[in-house]
């Protein structure tokens, strides 16, 4: 997050700055402690080199593609295991 404004932050998505609405933030203090999901975007061809849905390392950061649905991954990068949060509010309804 470059900046948090009271009704926009301002965050990096692949080098280019994004105005994102605040409610669509869940803003916490402490990291995740389970692998984070980035669904695919509604909109690919904004985004260059075909995004497709992955996840986050909640140790090292290491963003992985996802071609399936695993309750729990080891890390390529730092070799942790932790849980996917398959359950986070942005899937309901997906």
């Amino acid at each position: 997050m470059k900046k948090l404004g009271p009704r926009e932050a301002l965050v990096d998505v692949l080098g280019e700055a994004i105005d994102v609405p605040r409610p669509l933030l869940d803003i916490v203090s402490a990291p995740p402690q389970r692998w984070s999901v980035v669904p695919s975007p509604k909109n690919p061809a904004r985004f260059p080199g075909g995004i497709t849905e992955y996840a986050v390392c909640p140790n090292c950061r290491e963003r992985v593609p996802l071609t399936v649905r695993p309750p729990a991954m080891r890390c390529r990068h730092c070799n942790e295991m932790f849980d996917v949060a398959w359950e986070e509010k942005y899937f309901q309804g997906a």
